[in-house]
């Protein structure tokens, strides 16, 4: 599978994450039963990245790269829609150059995490059903930001 650009996979197992193909630009796997996403797994030619309805998902991705290589360089689409147990939002310097980020219907995420200011190539953020009170101050310096939505969660 040394070619592989495409996978789409629905609640497989975990083993299937450092096993990807680094030739791999848009990955799907939605429904996925891992709690914690391991900080080892990136893809530097990934474009986009569907975890959504992945319920079991507590933390993405919360600690900072260890080096620049170890980033998403090219990701631009990142989807944790209806990832209902996700409590922290992922450090956003894992994804420098995301455009879409689509966190609806995470109802257990109350913040996200500061470094969201500093993607500055985001263009489309999603936040229906989130259980977010308060954005960040930096949210102002997201100068391509054009469609913010928010919404509330009801317990």
């Amino acid at each position: 599978m040394s070619k592989l650009r495409f996978l789409c996979i629905d609640g497989a197992s975990s083993e299937v994450i450092p096993n990807l193909p680094s030739s791999l630009r848009w990955f799907s796997w939605r429904q996925s039963h891992l709690e914690i996403l391991p900080t080892n797994f990136y893809h530097k030619k990934l474009v986009h990245m569907d975890l959504s309805k992945s319920w079991n998902i507590r933390q993405a991705w919360t600690n900072k790269p260890q080096n620049e290589n170890q980033r998403f360089q090219k990701l631009k689409m990142f989807y944790l829609q209806n990832c209902w147990n996700l409590s922290e939002s992922p450090d956003f310097s894992w994804f420098p150059y995301l455009k879409t980020l689509d966190l609806q219907y995470c109802r257990n995420l109350g913040d996200l995490h500061k470094s969201i200011g500093d993607l500055k190539s985001l263009v489309d953020l999603y936040l229906t059903m989130t259980n977010i009170k308060e954005l960040p101050e930096n949210i102002c310096r997201l100068s391509s930001l054009k469609h913010l939505i928010l919404g509330f969660a009801i317990h």
